[in-house]
């Protein structure tokens, strides 16, 4: 599905009533009040005395360097409270602004928009940032009594004359709800906007709830959580862990298994039993089939438990996972499509639904997906890994040069994965005097680094430092105490085999290959398919075609829509 977005015009006269702010408490310090009394409010809100914009302990928890200075102080009760530059912070990962957006042309009004923590830092120093900005809308806008908006992606244009920024792109290609209809008047916005209704669905909810209606409950939790409530998928899956209680009470030692990290022992005895406790036991039983490697009987146990109850995030990604491993990448695409418009703010869902699309080759998804990610990950290094993925798959470096630069200057202690990233971005944008340096700090932190060990090798060759590549290579292989406790092996000997057949070596690149690897399509499904095509490539080379074409053969069902697997394909069969 590719992403549709409707772009607004940013020049569009900002008028109107601009204190109409959206579910503003949505943002803030909510109060959990369970009454003794069900017909009074049983959820209700703090309005805030003091906004804490931000604060150096949840800079930290971002991974983000906090400044020297107090961004803000305290509103004292009373006083107005100014949103025109404030950056509010929910929890530990979840800041948000205000947001201009234009309705029609000669009115907007203000919308609150997540943004990713680096962007909160930038606002909070009064730094204009230089890159485009991408939010989640926060709120939902009721119009003629339908929800529009919530979970949208939005693209943000900021500008020194306005202190809010002004929403000037909207997709709701990923998102439950609908974009705005094109023309809307302040008559016909509805008072009951999102918290209202998340408010009713949770208050609803804990009435079942205490009446022991745990399925009706946890389907209500849920829509509170797709209205924006916060505690509403923590108390959705509460429901869940009590309905599973039966279950985990009849099989306690099965359990005990589970938690001991004794999954195959626990496996026998869920392969009996799974079907007689649906959907829970089908649940469970998927789970510990994604170690076990057995993703046939692992897909059907997650169907098993989703047509029961659809509405399971981790066995919807389990189901997405089976599905990949069984190279259905188009019903992979559904599930974690499904999964995601069921569980918006879901990363895991982003990320799967991501890795989809990747696998079909839908870019222009991938790259949505990917800014959607940066504002739902759990850190940053998550965050740039994708933004990596994606960007090299489309080809575009400067791009994404552009983007690690934006996040870096604000993270406290960058990883050595981070460092590896940075590099790659470097190599490729030809600044490979700081990318061998981005290469020799992360080397520093972790010396046995795989990815590093291979960033490095790959930046030296590109300098023409191509025989102390080699060496680091070779040294590496040959230390056996340190190649065990690297993870990515097979790319290291294939990234020598690489240099070799660049350096016209293409015999020794084979021989190094065969020597290592017995089963190359065997390798292609562990690691993916590019030790296989450095073997081919060096085998075209000296002219040994047919066990070319042979592998080549092979590989491609597997990797139908992989760009090298095709091209070198191709190549073979000229």
């Amino acid at each position: 599905m590719a992403a549709r977005w409707n772009k607004l015009n940013p020049e569009q006269s900002i008028a109107g009533d601009y204190s109409h702010v959206l579910s503003w408490p949505t943002l803030v310090n909510y109060r959990h009040k369970f009454a003794d009394d069900l017909d009074t409010d049983i959820f209700a809100f703090t309005r805030p005395d003091i906004i804490s914009a931000i604060d150096e302990n949840c800079l930290k928890d971002c991974g983000l360097k906090a400044p020297d200075f107090t961004l803000y102080g305290a509103n004292p009760a009373g006083q107005t409270i100014d949103f025109s530059l404030t950056v509010l912070k929910f929890d530990t990962n979840s800041f948000f602004v205000r947001a201009y957006l234009p309705v029609s042309e000669d009115s907007s009004f203000l919308i609150w928009v997540k943004i990713p923590p680096y962007i909160a830092t930038d606002l909070l120093m009064q730094n204009l940032p230089e890159c485009m900005v991408y939010g989640l809308l926060a709120n939902s806008v009721t119009v003629d009594g339908e929800s529009y908006l919530l979970h949208g992606l939005v693209e943000l244009s900021f500008s020194a004359i306005q202190k809010a920024p002004t929403i000037i792109g909207i997709t709701d290609t990923f998102s439950p709800f609908k974009t705005l209809p094109e023309v809307i008047s302040y008559q016909q916005l509805s008072k009951e906007n999102s918290i209202c209704l998340a408010q009713d669905y949770f208050n609803n909810a804990l009435r079942e709830q205490r009446s022991n209606n745990l399925f009706a409950a946890k389907k209500l939790y849920h829509q509170a959580y797709l209205y924006g409530h916060p505690y509403g998928l923590l108390k959705e899956l509460e429901c869940q862990s009590a309905l599973g209680k039966e279950f985990r009470d009849k099989h306690p030692e099965t359990f005990g298994q589970i938690t001991r990290g004794d999954k195959l022992m626990a496996l026998t005895t869920l392969r009996a039993v799974s079907q007689n406790y649906p959907p829970h036991g089908d649940a469970v039983l998927a789970y510990i089939l994604r170690s076990a490697k057995e993703p046939a009987e692992g897909l059907a146990a997650a169907e098993r438990s989703l047509a029961v109850d659809p509405e399971q995030a981790d066995v919807l990604g389990h189901k997405c996972l089976f599905e990949i491993e069984l190279s259905r990448d188009e019903a992979a695409y559904e599930t974690a499509l499904k999964h995601l418009l069921t569980y918006p703010l879901d990363s895991v869902a982003t990320a799967n639904l991501l890795d989809s699309c990747l696998l079909l080759t839908e870019f222009s998804s991938a790259l949505v997906l990917a800014e959607r990610y940066a504002l739902l990950a759990p850190n940053i290094e998550a965050t740039l890994n994708y933004y990596f993925r994606v960007y090299e798959l489309v080809d575009d470096w400067e791009r994404l040069l552009d983007i690690f630069q934006a996040i870096l200057p604000h993270v406290s202690g960058p990883t050595p994965k981070i460092l590896c990233l940075y590099g790659d971005v470097l190599v490729e944008n030809k600044k490979l005097d700081e990318a061998i340096k981005a290469f020799e700090h992360a080397l520093i932190i972790n010396p046995a680094d795989g990815e590093v060990i291979l960033g490095y090798a790959r930046a030296l060759a590109r300098i023409d430092r191509g025989e102390e590549a080699e060496n680091l290579l070779r040294s590496v292989i040959n230390d056996q105490d340190r190649f065990d406790q690297v993870k990515n092996k097979a790319f290291i000997i294939t990234l020598l085999a690489e240099i070799l057949r660049r350096n016209e070596r293409a015999g020794e690149a084979v021989e190094l290959l065969e020597k290592n690897f017995n089963d190359f399509v065997a390798l292609a499904t562990a690691v993916g398919p590019l030790p296989a095509l450095e073997y081919v490539e060096s085998l075209l080379i000296l002219g040994r075609k047919s066990s070319a074409k042979r592998i080549l053969t092979e590989i491609k069902m597997r990797f139908t829509n992989d760009p090298y697997v095709n091209e070198l394909y191709n190549i073979a069969h000229q």
